[in-house]
């Protein structure tokens, strides 16, 4: 699959998966656009490898749509690929990170050391 063509039809916009560093998300869109997130989640739940895919390109945009939809998604499974990621550098770390915290809480004590 295609996952930026994928959310374009899902969202009819071209540059969605920007909306991941949209802190300051619209009140008015932000169930929308975590839909949107979330329905690109469960198509990826049912693609062969749909996440190590995303997080194993070089391009940051993939990584990125894979922590949102994780994220949205409350999917626990795919900690060791975050972890690599994450290790192996990413224009989007600190999403990665975030993704990590927000998902593996616990197991990321040891990972973040506090400094």
């Amino acid at each position: 699959m295609n996952v930026f063509k994928r959310l374009e039809e899902l969202s009819n916009d071209g540059s969605f998966y920007l909306k991941a560093f949209d802190l300051s998300f619209q009140p008015f869109e932000v169930e929308s656009d975590l839909s949107i997130f979330s329905a690109l989640a469960t198509e990826l739940e049912t693609e062969h490898a749909g996440y190590e895919t995303l997080l194993l390109d070089v391009n940051w945009r993939s990584h990125l749509i894979a922590c949102m939809c994780l994220i949205v998604s409350e999917n626990k499974s795919h900690l060791e690929e975050l972890k690599n990621r994450f290790k192996n550098g990413s224009m989007v770390s600190p999403q990665i990170a975030v993704a990590m915290a927000r998902l593996h809480f616990r197991e990321m004590m040891d990972f973040f050391p506090a400094i």
